[in-house]
């Protein structure tokens, strides 16, 4: 779908996330990408996919801390109950 050198960032996305940048590239409603530019190395199309991939990683980020931020919220209450 992307250019080859393009593997190690969009291996690391859900299929559904490259699908959605590929046609968020070619939809573009004021400068839309051209076919060809997204099968050719290029440095904005680059820049697009590290930053759908910092966005990606920083959302997973924030769920596994709020996550943990239950648990230790869920044992700390288990534990004042205990001790009521």
């Amino acid at each position: 779908m992307f250019y080859s050198n393009y593997k190690h960032i969009t291996d690391r996305l859900p299929d559904s996330l490259v699908k959605r940048a590929y046609q968020g590239l070619l939809n573009h409603s004021k400068n839309p990408v051209l076919l060809e530019m997204i099968f050719e190395k290029s440095g904005q199309i680059e820049l697009y996919l590290r930053h759908k991939l910092e966005v990606y990683e920083n959302s997973l980020n924030r769920k596994c801390k709020k996550m943990t931020q239950k648990k230790i919220l869920c044992s700390e209450v288990g534990r004042n109950i205990m001790y009521s």
